[in-house]
């Protein structure tokens, strides 16, 4: 028994290796969608996600990727007017297969709060809730990202 099950997985292996090759690491040909989520504030967690922008873009290329970064809660403060990751936000805002969602429950939720509507970069787009976004996305085939 216990050969059996050596053999067995050996030949998974095997099989899960040569699945591997047969499907090349050449990403030329596919479009990968990506759905990036970000629910915190902190400037390291915000650098991370746009860090993460850059490396999907780098390793499968811009014109095969289609990424949309986001942000609800406390998240929010990245696509926020004034923030540290406010140039490069604005810049990959205006790429063509890059999108910067912003959660209007959110929004609503702060200007009730502070008294004051968050100003956000030029490009970024305000969905109804960030959560719903996430979830269509994903049942559109995106791969789900959470830095």
């Amino acid at each position: 028994m216990g050969r059996f099950l050596k053999g067995a997985l050996l030949a998974l292996v095997v099989s899960s290796i040569s699945l591997m090759a047969g499907s090349s690491n050449d990403n030329s040909k596919k479009m990968h969608h990506v759905v990036i989520h970000i629910d915190r504030k902190d400037t390291w967690s915000q650098t991370l996600t746009v860090k993460n922008v850059e490396n999907v873009i780098k390793a499968l290329g811009k014109e095969n990727t289609i990424i949309e970064v986001v942000a609800y809660g406390p998240g929010i403060k990245l696509m926020e007017k004034g923030t540290p990751n406010a140039d490069t936000v604005r810049a990959m805002a205006h790429e063509k297969n890059i999108r910067f969602s912003v959660c209007e429950n959110t929004i609503k939720a702060v200007a009730a709060k502070t008294g004051k509507t968050p100003k956000f970069i030029d490009g970024v787009t305000i969905v109804p809730s960030g959560i719903a976004r996430i979830t269509e996305l994903e049942e559109q085939g995106y791969t789900y990202i959470k830095p």
